[in-house]
């Protein structure tokens, strides 16, 4: 798996070498962590995403996105077998700003709603509206790191609280 995934992103880095328009689209590769109690908690996500901007200006870029997660146990998830899977997807409309003390430093914003299904839902999705915030830094033109907050509301798997999502990624731009 982890093989397809590195083969993948090789591919995106040779194929935008050869485009010649502004890199309007990314993807990207998380770790998360859903801390249940506190960080290190036992619900580890794999993340993929990809994000395309529709709109930039020299201040913000406003695009669309959609991440798909598998999340590796889920204890979290209250009367839950720990070897049920749990598959995330979360689309989302998002802004990134340019930081005016910084020309490799962005700030991101953005809001949608979180789907979760597998065998630890067999009957159902359920979901819960997500917002996040993220720093990211560009090590690149093409290739950044970020670090990124998402909140889950609380329809999200029966939760009154909802739950905290911590991501540590990296991405590449085409």
């Amino acid at each position: 798996m982890i093989k397809k995934l590195l083969f993948g992103i090789l591919l995106f880095a040779f194929i935008s070498n050869f485009a010649q328009e502004t890199k309007r689209w990314n993807v990207e590769n998380n770790y998360s962590v859903i801390p249940s109690s506190g960080f290190g908690g036992d619900d580890i996500v794999i993340d993929l995403g990809i994000k395309y901007r529709f709109l930039e200006t020299n201040f913000v870029k406003l695009g669309v996105g959609l991440n798909a997660g598998y999340i590796t146990e889920n204890s979290f998830f209250s009367g839950v077998d720990p070897d049920g899977s749990l598959y995330i997807f979360q689309p989302r409309a998002f802004s990134e700003f340019n930081l005016p003390f910084s020309k490799r430093l962005r700030l991101s914003l953005g809001a949608g709603y979180s789907f979760f299904s597998g065998s630890t839902f067999p009957d159902r999705t359920v979901g819960g509206f997500n917002f996040n915030i993220s720093l990211i830094y560009d090590i690149s033109d093409q290739w950044f790191v970020q670090l990124q907050y998402d909140f889950v509301g609380s329809d999200a798997v029966s939760r009154s609280e909802g739950f905290n999502n911590f991501r540590l990624g990296v991405g590449f731009r085409f």
